[in-house]
């Protein structure tokens, strides 16, 4: 009985470790020199993602920059839950 409480133990450690396997740490990860926003403005279509749990359940989902004319970007984010459109906005 005392061995089942050790296994169940290590499990519960085991499951509370992130998971960051999803990334090839034999590919040196690198910045861009030069990062210039407006190439990417505009509306940009979801075709994969990493499970994160304000995205449960969604489809349909978009994220739109917008340059806010004051040097900073805005973002609006949106998905389709439930048959409803949910969105947030952010700068």
């Amino acid at each position: 009985m005392r061995r089942l409480g050790v296994y169940g133990l290590v499990l519960l450690l085991a499951a509370c470790t992130p998971n960051t396997g999803y990334r090839d740490r034999d590919v040196e990860m690198t910045s861009m020199a030069v990062f210039d926003p407006s190439r990417y403005l505009g509306t940009w279509y979801e075709i994969a993602r990493f499970p994160v749990s304000f995205q449960k359940g969604c489809s349909d989902v978009r994220a739109i920059y917008g340059d806010d004319g004051a040097g900073g970007l805005t973002v609006r984010n949106t998905c389709l839950r439930n048959g409803e459109m949910t969105t947030i906005d952010g700068t």
